[in-house]
């Protein structure tokens, strides 16, 4: 009876696994992108971090706590005989010098500035890895296929040179060769399938799907790509994310030498004092007091940190804006030669490779070819197949990256 309840149980657990599953169903690069940015767990954190950073202009801003205190004392009067109660009651406000909270509250703008860039950049981070993991996910498709197809024409070369073979015209060897050959090829589409399951299961991590969850992807790519720039100007160059966080944090940092040079300017506090005495009129009293920052070496060490801090990320810019612009200029220039390849292999190459396989096969069927000339341009056309679907790829690779540097990057 026991035996039958656990096994009913684990009916119910499986069950129940089978319910929850889902499918998300990808139509395009579109649908992933729009998905994965709604549902990435490094674009939530981002965001969280952002929302802590926007209560900081407040927090620093903000005057310190007003305080309240009660003290209570036994005194002697002049009479030694006997004794009365004194209750101190005070309220102590302190207040930096004007200006000094406007320039706190502006480096908390200037921090929620910078964790903004962050978000942007983990968002292009995020979209970027979702296009690449998508781009060779249909390239991964087009692999197969042309290896699948490549496996037929072999089929095809083993059959005409088996019957060669049976009427004295070629060797055996070649016949086995042949089918080597082919092995090979079965071989790499094992791989590919393989390489296309953990693809996929790469997908699902940066999309935020669920583990238990299913992906229907269709292979296909964009029909317009658009670069988010052709050139590499100055102004282009300091459009780009990487730059102008680089300027934000440079910005943050100049304000934090004001703010730190502000400690040479005195702070205040007021006071308001009561005494409620038992054996004599009750007392008012109030007090002003302001502090000596001048004599403190501890403020000249935090205002020449923040002086050094500054400098450093000023040449931060710099150098930011230089390697930006040799990263857009070589994508640029890859961009250009992979498109010029591409076309080549369009209006050229793969042209000339098939009618040099169809050539080869023709002579060969006559005795006019041998079966080496034969079989190298299969391999021939197979390779330029795969290298061709490679450089399709690379094209809308090299196009997510350059749109990843830039906000509108993200669309």
């Amino acid at each position: 009876m026991k035996l039958i309840k656990f096994l009913f149980c684990i009916c119910i657990l499986i069950s129940g696994n089978v319910l929850v599953a889902a499918t998300l169903s990808v139509k395009s690069v579109g649908d992933a992108v729009s998905y994965g940015l709604k549902n990435n767990p490094m674009i939530n954190v981002q965001y969280q971090v952002l929302q802590a950073t926007r209560n900081l202009p407040e927090k620093m801003g903000s005057l310190s706590d007003l305080k309240l205190g009660l003290r209570l004392n036994g005194m002697p009067a002049k009479d030694p005989g006997y004794f009365y109660d004194q209750k101190r009651i005070f309220l102590n406000q302190s207040f930096p010098f004007p200006g000094e909270l406007g320039r706190k509250y502006e480096l908390g703008m200037k921090s929620v500035s910078v964790s903004g860039l962050d978000v942007l950049m983990v968002k292009n981070n995020v979209v970027l890895s979702i296009k690449s993991l998508y781009y060779n996910l249909v390239l991964n498709k087009e692999l197969i296929t042309i290896t699948e197809n490549n496996a037929k024409i072999i089929e095809n070369i083993i059959n005409i040179t088996d019957i060669k073979y049976r009427s004295g015209k070629t060797l055996q060897a070649n016949i086995l060769k042949a089918k080597v050959s082919k092995g090979k090829v079965e071989e790499k589409i094992l791989q590919l399938t393989h390489q296309k399951v953990m693809l996929v299961e790469e997908l699902k991590k940066w999309l935020g799907v669920s583990d238990t969850d299913f992906l229907s992807i269709d292979f296909v790519y964009p029909k317009f790509m658009e670069s988010t720039i052709s050139s590499a100007n100055a102004e282009i160059v300091s459009d780009t994310l990487m730059v102008r966080k680089a300027i934000a944090v440079k910005d943050r940092s100049d304000q934090l030498v004001l703010v730190e040079k502000d400690r040479y300017l005195p702070d205040f506090s007021a006071q308001v004092d009561y005494w409620d005495n038992s054996g004599m009129d009750n007392q008012y009293g109030a007090q002003l007091a302001m502090t000596l920052p001048w004599f403190n070496s501890r403020n000249s060490a935090s205002v020449n940190e923040a002086d050094s801090l500054s400098e450093a990320n000023r040449s931060q810019v710099i150098e930011n804006q230089h390697n930006m612009k040799r990263i857009l200029v070589t994508l640029l220039s890859d961009l250009k030669t992979t498109q010029k390849m591409v076309r080549l292999y369009e209006d050229e190459i793969l042209k000339n490779a098939e009618l040099s396989l169809s050539s080869f096969q023709n002579a060969f069927e006559v005795d006019k070819a041998s079966f080496l000339d034969y079989f190298e341009s299969e391999k021939t056309l197979f390779s330029l197949e795969m290298d061709y679907a490679k450089l399709v790829n690379r094209t809308h690779i090299i196009h997510a990256k350059l749109n990843s540097f830039f906000e509108k990057g993200v669309n």
